[in-house]
């Protein structure tokens, strides 16, 4: 998939994790539990990397993902494993375009 000028791939998930919560009300439908599940990826030391660097110079993920020319989702997926960039040198770019050293 072509992201702006990104070359990004898909990433499956490796499974699923159930979370279960309990919800307090005061009502006919009182003290129910509700399970959800949530697809786990494996992890992304690159998209990690990229979210430290964009928390230190306190970009949010929309001024972040404008400064790199791609959507606030496709921002989202990089940095949390849903998707990746091509080959490492896209990773040093993007980082490099974050901290504004490319103008």
């Amino acid at each position: 998939m072509k992201v702006g000028s990104w070359k990004t791939r898909r990433v499956l998930p490796t499974g699923e994790e159930v979370e279960t919560s309990a919800t307090v009300c005061m009502g006919p439908r009182r003290d129910r539990a509700i399970r959800t599940a949530r697809q786990v990826y494996p992890p992304s030391f690159a998209g990690d990397r990229l979210r430290e660097v964009r928390h230190a110079i306190h970009l949010s993920v929309r001024e972040a993902a404008a400064r790199l020319g791609m959507a606030p989702q496709d921002l989202n997926d990089l940095e949390f494993g849903r998707a990746v960039l091509d080959d490492d040198g896209e990773w040093e770019r993007a980082e490099v375009m974050l901290r504004g050293e490319d103008r």
